[in-house]
């Protein structure tokens, strides 16, 4: 059987699972809730440590060893001396930390429609996934084992997995032509959480890289917006969703629907329900959230944005400051080490060039700074970026203008990547 063999199962197996859902009510706020949308990138990362088979080290002389020779004596005791260093070996093993600083591995990126894989920026590519259709999007996941992508064809949009080796490559899930649809890697690298819609009303679900039916989970009437999985060991996720009415609000629950909390944050609807406090990130130690929302006095327009970070059970919420109060600070993404939050940074006006990115420090001692080029934009969302797994640098994706770009952080300087046409993925690894 090939991988392209197994597409028509899998597709199955999710429709049949969707269709369980029977038809889905459609509640008075559904013109709002289709309007929906997000643009963000999440990078959940954790992983089960390994187990170490127990031994018993203490030896007795079997009196059955009386007999045996000598040489075998010796290479008995050679054997069980190499268990042992194995079993050593084996505990010693440094695991890959699920958040957090992690050394930069492979490049995965997107060129000309198909997926390559690089040992570095500057390295030579190789061709890992050619499929008819283009691919784009593609994401490690969290133990770098597998990695995700989404193919379109004249037939539509479907979410496929690959070996990090680019080999079983198959489907796990469909996207629908129209409405919301978002995705993140559950942290142990086995399955996806979904947003996408369902006869026309969003849905929250997991797919298995395995094969496996896709579950849904309930929300009741809540549409779901974003999804994002709390560190440090992925024990629930943080959805974003449409509560009845058009409130906008953050809730946490368990992978399987259960512990449901609310976070009743206020919901003003400057802007409507698409930009009513978007964006959220965990912090890598999973303590706090990053988020934006509208400054106050801003209009239904153009804002602006300002970044907010309260804690992970939504109290203790704080504005962190500004350098121009005509410019949105939007979008964060905290940097491994928890220290730094990366923001899109968007100011209306006559300038093509308005959109670009700046970093600021997470703790709001001090305003954003910005970072490389300008970019030509409508709007702050249209800038995909994410951090390196060292920390050191940051990739960003524009498709109408510069494509991919690298920056220093530090420093401001970047590099174009001309070889990319997608934002690129670096790969986790031990340090």
């Amino acid at each position: 059987m090939t991988a392209f063999d197994r597409f028509d199962l899998v597709d199955a197996r999710v429709s049949a699972a969707l269709e369980e859902l029977g038809a889905a009510t459609r509640p008075d706020y559904i013109n709002d809730v289709l309007q929906v949308t997000a643009a963000r990138r999440q990078r959940p990362r954790w992983t089960f440590l390994e187990r170490l088979l127990p031994m018993d080290t203490t030896m007795r002389r079997p009196i059955g060893l009386r007999g045996v020779p000598p040489g075998l004596l010796i290479a008995l005791v050679f054997l069980l001396i190499a268990m042992i260093g194995a079993a050593l070996f084996v505990g010693s093993r440094q695991t890959l930390a699920p958040f957090g600083p992690a050394a930069n591995g492979k490049v995965l990126y997107v060129a000309n429609g198909d997926l390559y894989i690089r040992d570095g920026l500057e390295a030579q590519g190789k061709l890992v996934v050619s499929l008819p259709g283009d691919q784009f999007a593609p994401t490690w996941s969290p133990t770098g084992e597998w990695f995700a992508f989404i193919s379109t064809t004249s037939d539509g949009d479907q979410v496929f997995v690959a070996r990090a080796d680019g080999s079983d490559v198959h489907q796990v899930a469909p996207i629908p032509p129209t409405g919301n649809a978002q995705a993140a890697w559950r942290p142990d690298g086995l399955a996806i959480a979904f947003i996408y819609d369902v006869k026309g009303f969003p849905k929250l679900s997991m797919a298995f890289v395995d094969g496996s039916p896709t579950q849904v989970i309930d929300l009741g009437y809540d549409a779901p917006r974003e999804l994002a999985w709390r560190p440090p060991n992925g024990g629930e996720l943080l959805l974003g969703v449409i509560k009845p009415g058009a409130k906008v609000d953050y809730i946490t629950i368990r992978p399987d629907g259960t512990g449901r909390r609310d976070f009743n944050l206020p919901s003003e609807q400057l802007m409507g329900t698409n930009w009513n406090n978007p964006g959220a990130a965990y912090s890598p130690d999973g303590s706090r959230i990053a988020y934006n929302q509208v400054t106050p006095g801003g209009d239904r327009r153009s804002g602006p944005f300002q970044i907010h970070v309260m804690n992970a059970d939504g109290t203790g919420d704080v504005a962190l400051p500004r350098t121009d109060v005509s410019v949105s600070d939007s979008w964060p993404v905290f940097s491994p080490d928890g220290r730094w939050i990366l923001v899109n940074r968007y100011r209306p006006g006559e300038d093509p060039r308005r959109a670009w990115l700046a970093v600021m420090p997470s703790d709001g001692s001090a305003p954003a700074r910005d970072i490389g080029p300008k970019f030509k934009a409508d709007n702050e969302i249209q800038l995909a970026k994410s951090w390196s797994p060292d920390g050191t640098r940051v990739q960003v994706f524009q498709g109408e203008d510069y494509g991919a770009v690298s920056i220093d952080p530090e420093t401001g300087n970047y590099e174009v990547l001309d070889w990319a046409t997608d934002l690129p993925d670096i790969q986790r690894t031990i340090r």
